[in-house]
């Protein structure tokens, strides 16, 4: 197996090999069990309910002390740059077939036994979240042919929209619901996306965007961004950002007027799981 620490490749090869790697979901975690980090406090105390925790160990061999000494200290800056600093994670499965990402944050001090030119290290990291995400990156192409005839008020499911649609099923092949990002692509005016399996939607309303202009909608981090402005103030209220459940989901894309055969939205996500 190898585990990429904050750009730092550990795993079967010098100098950094991994003797033991053991994987573990925890519930019903205290606030003050594991340093928080300190800026997002409010939001993380709820995800850590679902943290997981992995557990390391390993060797690192060199050919000298100051070279043995140099690596440990590579590996602590890599792991720890900050107090509580969530850092990027990628774990491969043992062929190496297999690819997941996720952030975590060092949770015990790195615990070692250093001779003259080796040393076994030992230290666990905490996945907050508690969501780790499959390497390669989903896409998908909902097109919009036509001109929509607009969309009655308020809302009930199923949705009855007058207007042309481009729907497609999608599948998030993990064990628990994905974040989106979203492109929307002019031109248009009135822009929703719809998961049709779940009955959640997402609207930019108000805003208008000429062929090519495009609207970025950040399931992760929840933002709505225009030429990296936020645009936030056209999202109307009953929108929610949209997940993806595990299995197939069905979206529908729906444009009140202008639209044209350019119009579109490119739909990205990662497989997403609960513990691998």
């Amino acid at each position: 197996m190898r585990l990429i620490l904050n750009g730092l490749t550990t795993g079967d090869t010098q100098p950094y090999i991994i003797n033991k790697f053991k994987s573990s979901v925890i519930g019903n975690v205290q606030s003050s069990t594991y340093p928080i980090p300190q800026t997002n406090r409010v939001s993380f105390v709820s995800n850590y309910a679902r943290g997981i925790i992995w557990e390391v160990e390993m060797s690192v061999l060199a050919n000298t002390h100051e070279q043995l000494v140099g690596y440990i200290q590579d590996l602590t800056e890599k792991l720890y740059p900050q107090p509580n600093a969530l850092i990027p994670v990628t774990y491969y499965t043992d062929n190496l077939t297999g690819i997941y990402t996720a952030e975590a944050c060092l949770i015990t001090d790195i615990e070692y036994t250093r001779e003259i030119t080796f040393a076994k290290l030992s230290f666990s990291l905490l996945i907050p979240s508690g969501q780790i995400y499959e390497g390669n990156l989903n896409s998908a192409t909902l097109d919009q042919t036509g001109v929509a005839e607009g969309i009655p008020f308020p809302w009930t499911f199923p949705i009855n929209f007058g207007g042309s649609t481009g729907s497609q099923s999608v599948t998030n092949a993990g064990n628990t619901n994905a974040n989106i990002d979203i492109t929307f692509i002019g031109p248009g005016e009135g822009f929703t996306l719809v998961n049709q399996t779940t009955g959640k939607s997402f609207k930019i309303d108000g805003l208008s965007l000429i062929a090519g202009q495009t609207i970025e909608v950040n399931g992760n981090n929840q933002t709505v961004t225009q030429a990296g402005s936020s645009i936030y103030q056209f999202v109307t209220s009953d929108s929610q950002f949209i997940k993806l459940q595990p299995g197939v989901n069905s979206l529908a894309l729906y444009i009140d007027s202008g639209a044209t055969s350019d119009t579109k939205a490119v739909v990205t996500w990662y497989n997403t799981y609960v513990g691998i």
